[in-house]
C-alpha cells in the first residue's frame, strides 16, 4: 500500500489538510495539541489493512491557515469542525479516536452529535478541569493528586 496523499478540504469557513487510506468501516483520528495530520501517519498503514481511516489536522494546526487574528479555538468549534469534517466525507457514523486535547474535541462530539459516532476512544483526554465543575470531581481530583505526590 502507498503512503496516501495529504488532500484539503474546506469546512465551517475553514480549510483542513487531511490523509485518507485503506477501505472499511471508517475509522478518524484526532491529534492532541502540539500534533497534527502527521502524528498518526505510521499508523494507517497497518489499521488500514481493515478500515477507512482518516486523520485531519485540526484549525490551525499545521499545514492549516494561521489566521492572523487567531488566538485561541474552543473545543465546541473544533468539534464542529469535525463534525462538518465527518458529513463531507461521509464517514458518519465513525469510529473515533482522539488523544490528548483531541480526545477533549472528540468527547464534545460525541456529546452533541451521537449520531455521527459508532464507538468512542480516549487517549490521555484533559480532563481535570472539567471534574472541577462537581463536587464529586473535586473530590476525584483531590485523590488523584493527593496519590501522586506520595
Amino acid at each position: 500500500m502507498d503512503a496516501p496523499l495529504p488532500h484539503s478540504i474546506t469546512v465551517n469557513d475553514t480549510e483542513l489538510t487531511y490523509l485518507e487510506q485503506g477501505h472499511g468501516d471508517p475509522v478518524l483520528v484526532v491529534h492532541g495539541t502540539v500534533g497534527d495530520f502527521r502524528s498518526w501517519s505510521e499508523r494507517l498503514k497497518p489499521l488500514a489493512e481493515h478500515y477507512r481511516v482518516v486523520t485531519y489536522s485540526r484549525r490551525a494546526h499545521y499545514p492549516n491557515a494561521w489566521p492572523a487574528d487567531f488566538t485561541h479555538c474552543l473545543p465546541d468549534v473544533h468539534a464542529a469542525d469535525l463534525a462538518a469534517l465527518i458529513e463531507a466525507l461521509g464517514l458518519g457514523p465513525t469510529h473515533l479516536f482522539g488523544h490528548s486535547y483531541g480526545a477533549l474535541v472528540a468527547m464534545v462530539l460525541a456529546h452533541q452529535r451521537p449520531d455521527l459516532v459508532r464507538t468512542l476512544v480516549l487517549g490521555e483526554p484533559p480532563l481535570l478541569s472539567l471534574l472541577g465543575a462537581t463536587e464529586e470531581g473535586r473530590a476525584l481530583v483531590a485523590t488523584f493528586v493527593a496519590h501522586a505526590l506520595e
